[in-house]
């Protein structure tokens, strides 16, 4: 509702959720804001116009998909988006992350979560690939960073005419963590602010946060 009263509009199209959910959701569409509209939709053929979000959020969807449906899906937020408009996906960080990775080393705990995850290992395997599928479907630049202690944020921007999302990491360059890279990944300019020590803090806050206050 926030971002309906700031933008005069907005669209949330779900995917991912039972249509049961969705359902529920618009039973209460009168006692929401009725600018916003839910739709129940495969999120690789949304059905929406070309160029007509000017964001769209992915949150931990793409580790229940193999590597082929993420890939249909970023292209369809590619085509969805305006020039200029952004795609941020949060998902879980099996690679950089201690706590995913010491999960992974589990080998009775792993193979409990897996049993409920079956394309886990696709995933964790092709999640360091992301930013490259970005790259070639167009998008002209990403930053990635922690989200918490065991999650990252990617922001990739669909470019335009004059510089488009590149120059958003200008102003990041120099305000990343010690240990951030930059480089080109397939002609996309991409800054990775993820470092052991941002996920660890993270972690911290979290536990700390989760305990309360002590005597």
């Amino acid at each position: 509702q926030s971002l309906a009263r700031a933008d005069g509009g907005g669209n949330g199209g779900g995917d991912g959720a039972q249509k049961e959910g969705m359902y529920w959701v618009n039973d209460l569409a009168p006692q929401a804001d009725p600018r916003l509209e839910y739709a129940f939709a495969d999120g690789a053929a949304t059905g929406l116009p070309a160029a007509s979000a000017d964001l769209v959020t992915i949150g931990l969807v793409l580790h229940e998909m193999p590597a082929q449906a993420t890939a249909d899906m970023l292209s369809e937020c590619y085509r969805i988006l305006k020039p200029g408009g952004a795609v941020c996906v949060m998902e879980m960080d099996g690679n950089v992350a201690p706590g995913y990775r010491e999960l992974r080393r589990n080998p009775l705990l792993y193979s409990l979560i897996r049993s409920t995850e079956p394309y886990l290992d696709d995933y964790f395997r092709s999640a360091e690939d992301i930013p490259a599928k970005l790259a070639k479907l167009g998008f002209d630049a990403a930053v990635q960073s922690s989200a918490t202690g065991r999650h990252f944020t990617l922001v990739a921007f669909k470019g335009e005419a004059e510089g488009g999302g590149a120059g958003v990491l200008d102003g990041l360059s120099g305000a990343g963590a010690e240990g951030a890279v930059a480089r080109d990944v397939g002609g996309m300019r991409y800054l990775d602010l993820r470092t052991e020590e941002a996920y660890l803090e993270a972690d911290e806050h979290l536990l700390s946060w989760e305990q309360g206050p002590r005597a």
